[in-house]
C-alpha cells in the first residue's frame, strides 16, 4: 500500500514538472543574442530531465511499453547518424545537440505514455490543461502591460515591447499567438470538464482573445476554425459534448468581434501602434502574391460596402479606385475578380450575397452529408488516392522526350511550384527552395542543418530581390524535412504518424472532452509547423512529444528490460552532464559577445573576447558558435591564408551569415581562385 502512494506520488509530482515545464519557459522575459532563446529551452530541459526519472522506477520496468510513436524521433536520429557519416553533416556539435533534441523527444514520449497509464488521461489532461491555461492568462498579462507600457513592479519580469504587435515574454508574435491558442483550448476542456459558468470562461477568455488579436498573427485564424471544426465533429458524435461546440463557436465569433474592439480610441496602445492578424491579412501590412492582393482589395471593398457589397460586376472598378491607396508596383492590367468566389461575392454582395451563399449550400450539404448521407461505391477512395498517384507521377511521364510538345515548350503545376515559373511571397520562394534542394538531394536530403547552406548556394541561381537575410527553414515542416532528409525523413514522418493517427481517429477513436484537448492542442502545434518552425524549440518540442507519447492508442513492450532501464539512466546522466556544460559554454559566448560590443565603442576589451572564445571550444555542445564568432572577428587579409580560408568555410557552412559570406569570397580571390570568388560574391549580393 505504501509502494502505492510512493508511485502515485512520484507520478504526481513528475506530472507537475511535466507542467512546468509548458510554462516557466514561456514565461522568460530576457532574450538577447548570441542565441536569443537559449535560457528558455535550457529550462525547459531541465525541468524535462526532472520529470524523467519516473521511467526508472521498478514500477515501470516491470512491463515496460513504448508508444509507436517513439519510432519518429529515434528514427530521425538514425537518419542523422547516416548523414554524419556519409559527411552531408560536417559539425560534429551539431550532430550532438540534435541527437539531444530527438532523445529528449523520445523519452517524453514515454513519459506522457506512462503516465496516462498511471493517473488515466482525465486528470492527465485536466492537470495540464491547468497548466497551460495559467501560462497563459500570465503571459495575457504580460501582453497588455508590454502593449501599454504600463510600468509596474512586473517591469523587470516583462519584455519589453520592439514593434507594433504583442508578443508577451515569448518575444515573437506568432510563438505568442500559439500559445495562446493552446491556453485557449485548454479552458475549453475545464470548461466543459466542470462546467464553469459561462460568465467565468469568458472573463478568462476575453483578454486572452484580446491579445491574440494584437499579436498580428495570421495563423490564429486558422487555429480558432480547426479548433471549431473538432469541435463540430465531437458533438456530431456525442450530443453531450455541444457546450463544447458553443464555446469552440463563441471562440471564433468573439476572435472577430475582437477586431473592431481593439480599434477604440480607449483601447489604443502606446506610441508603438499596434498590428492586428485582420491588417495583415488586408491592410498595409499585408504582403505576397497577385491572388493574396485581390483577397486583401476584396476585403477592403467589403469592410467598405459590408451590407450589400459594392454591387455585381464592381470589382474591376473597386480595383482601379484602390491602386493609388495600395501602392504595389507589381500589380499591372486589369483584374474583374477577386479569384476566390466567397472573396468575391463578399467584395460585390457583401453579407446578403454570403448568407444566401452559405445558407443555401449549408442546407444542401447538410441533407447531403448528415441527414440524408450515402457513401457509394464503398471503395471510392481508392479511386481518388488512384487519381493523386497518377498525377503525381505523370510531373515525371511528361518530361519524357518523346511526350515533349512542339517549339511553345510546356511548363507542369510542379515547375509553376519550384521552377522558373513560381511567384509570391517570400515563404512561398523558401519552399520552392525546398522543393530545389529536395530534386537535388531526393533520397537522404542535403542533412540536417543545411538548409541555410544550401539556400546561399542558390542565392544567386533563383535571383529574388524580395529575399534578403539569412533563412535556415523553409517555414513548413514537410519541405524542410523533404530538403534536409529526403525520401527517408518523409517516409519516418508520414508512417509513424499515419499509423498514430489511424490508431488515434479510426481503430480506436475516442470522442471525449480530454480527446478533443488533446488533438486541438497538437492541430495547433502541426499548423504553426505548417508555416514556422516552432517544433525546432525545444519548448515547444516538450508539449507536442509528450501528448504524442499520451496519445498513442498502442504499446509496444520492451523485452531487453535490464538494457534499457540502464541505456534511460546514461541518457538522463549524460543530458546533466551536458546541460551544466552547455550553460558554461553559453556564458563564456555570452561574455565574448559583451566585450566584443565594448572594444567596438573604443574600449580594449578583444583580448578578452578572445579569451572567452578559446574557452567555449572546451565544451562539445558550442564549438561550431566559438568558431563562428572567432571567423567572424577575423579581418580577411592575405596572412595565414590557408588556416583562414579553412575556418572561414567551416564556419560559412554552419551559418552563414553575411560577414562571413563576403569574407569568403575576398579568401578564394587572394587564394587565386577568381571563378569560384566571382561565384561566392554573386551569392552573397543575391542571398
Amino acid at each position: 500500500m505504501l509502494n502505492q502512494r510512493l508511485q502515485f506520488g512520484s507520478a504526481r509530482l513528475s506530472l507537475a514538472l511535466v507542467g512546468l515545464m509548458w510554462v516557466l519557459p514561456f514565461l522568460y522575459p530576457y532574450h538577447a543574442y548570441p542565441v536569443t532563446t537559449f535560457y528558455q529551452e535550457w529550462l525547459t530541459a531541465l525541468l524535462g530531465v526532472l520529470a524523467l526519472p519516473l521511467l526508472l522506477t521498478t514500477r515501470f520496468w516491470q512491463a515496460p511499453q513504448v508508444p509507436g510513436i517513439v519510432l519518429l524521433p529515434i528514427g530521425m536520429m538514425m537518419l542523422l547518424l547516416l548523414q554524419f557519416i556519409a559527411g552531408q553533416v560536417g559539425h560534429f556539435d551539431q550532430v550532438l545537440l540534435l541527437s539531444l533534441y530527438f532523445l529528449f523527444a523520445a523519452l517524453l514520449m514515454m513519459l506522457g505514455h506512462f503516465l496516462r497509464a498511471e493517473l488515466g488521461l482525465p486528470q492527465l489532461a485536466a492537470i495540464l490543461a491547468a497548466f497551460l491555461l495559467v501560462g497563459a492568462e500570465l503571459n495575457t498579462l504580460a501582453g497588455i502591460l508590454q502593449h501599454y507600457r504600463w510600468h509596474t513592479f512586473l517591469d523587470g519580469l516583462i519584455t519589453g515591447k520592439v514593434s507594433a504587435a504583442v508578443f508577451g515574454n515569448i518575444a515573437q508574435p506568432n510563438h505568442y499567438a500559439n500559445y495562446i491558442a493552446l491556453g485557449l483550448c485548454s479552458l475549453g476542456l475545464l470548461h466543459t470538464r466542470f462546467g464553469w459558468r459561462a460568465g467565468l470562461t469568458a472573463l478568462l477568455a476575453t483578454p486572452m482573445l484580446f491579445v491574440l488579436v494584437l499579436s498580428g498573427s495570421r495563423s490564429a485564424w486558422l487555429y480558432l476554425s480547426f479548433i471549431l471544426l473538432l469541435a463540430w465533429l465531437w458533438q456530431r458524435r456525442d450530443r453531450a459534448l455541444r457546450p463544447l461546440f458553443g464555446y469552440a463557436a463563441a471562440l471564433w465569433l468573439g476572435y472577430l468581434l475582437m477586431h473592431g474592439l481593439v480599434q477604440l480610441p480607449w483601447l489604443q496602445g502606446g506610441s508603438g501602434g499596434s498590428v492586428t492578424a485582420a491588417e495583415r491579412l488586408f491592410g498595409e501590412a499585408a504582403s505576397g502574391s497577385i491572388r493574396l492582393h485581390l483577397w486583401r482589395e476584396a476585403g477592403l471593398i467589403f469592410a467598405q460596402y459590408p451590407l450589400f457589397g459594392a454591387g455585381f460586376g464592381q470589382f474591376a472598378w473597386q480595383h482601379l479606385l484602390l491602386a493609388a491607396e495600395l501602392h504595389n508596383p507589381g500589380v499591372s492590367g486589369l483584374y474583374n475578380n477577386a479569384h476566390n468566389i466567397v472573396f468575391q461575392l463578399a467584395a460585390e454582395t457583401g453579407l446578403a450575397g454570403l448568407a444566401v451563399l452559405f445558407v443555401t449550400l449549408g442546407l444542401w450539404a447538410w441533407q447531403a452529408f448528415v441527414r440524408r448521407a450515402q457513401f457509394t461505391p464503398e471503395h471510392w477512395w481508392g479511386y481518388a488516392v488512384l487519381l493523386w498517384l497518377g498525377y503525381l507521377l505523370m510531373h515525371g511521364l511528361v518530361q519524357l522526350p518523346w511526350l515533349q510538345g512542339g517549339s511553345g515548350g510546356s511548363v507542369t503545376a510542379a515547375e509553376r511550384l519550384f521552377g522558373e515559373a513560381a511567384s509570391g511571397s517570400i515563404r512561398l520562394h523558401l519552399w520552392r527552395e525546398a522543393g530545389l534542394i529536395f530534386a537535388q538531394y531526393p533520397l537522404f536530403g542535403a542533412g540536417f542543418g543545411q538548409f541555410a547552406w544550401q539556400h546561399l548556394l542558390l542565392a544567386a541561381e533563383l535571383h529574388n530581390p524580395g529575399v534578403s537575410g539569412l533563412y535556415n527553414n523553409a517555414h513548413n515542416i514537410v519541405f524542410q524535412l523533404a530538403a534536409e532528409t529526403g525520401l527517408a525523413g518523409l517516409a519516418v514522418l508520414f508512417v509513424t504518424l499515419g499509423l498514430w493517427a489511424w490508431q488515434a481517429f479510426v481503430r480506436r477513436a475516442q470522442f471525449t472532452p480530454e480527446h478533443w484537448w488533446g488533438y486541438a492542442v497538437l492541430a495547433v502545434l502541426a499548423i504553426h509547423s505548417l508555416l514556422e518552425y516552432p517544433l525546432w524549440y525545444a519548448y515547444f518540442i516538450g508539449i507536442a512529444a509528450f501528448l504524442l507519447g499520451a496519445f498513442d492508442e498502442t504499446g509496444h513492450r520492451l523485452e531487453l528490460r535490464r538494457m534499457g532501464r540502464f541505456s534511460v539512466a546514461a541518457i538522463l546522466v549524460l543530458g546533466v552532464v551536458l546541460l551544466w556544460q552547455g550553460l558554461h559554454s553559453y556564458r563564456h559566448l555570452e561574455n565574448a559577445s559583451s566585450a566584443r560590443q565594448a572594444a567596438a565603442s573604443g574600449i580594449a576589451a578583444e583580448k578578452r573576447a578572445h579569451d572567452e572564445l578559446l574557452a567555449s571550444l572546451d565544451y562539445p555542445l558550442f564549438s561550431s558558435y566559438g568558431q563562428l564568432f572567432i571567423a567572424g572577428m577575423m579581418e580577411p587579409s592575405e596572412e595565414k591564408l590557408a588556416q583562414k580560408l579553412s575556418l572561414n568555410g567551416h564556419a560559412l557552412r554552419f551559418i552563414p551569415t553575411a560577414t562571413l559570406s563576403y569574407h569568403q569570397a575576398w579568401l578564394l580571390a587572394w587564394s587565386e581562385q577568381p571563378q569560384a570568388a566571382r561565384n561566392q560574391l554573386e551569392r552573397s549580393i543575391w542571398a
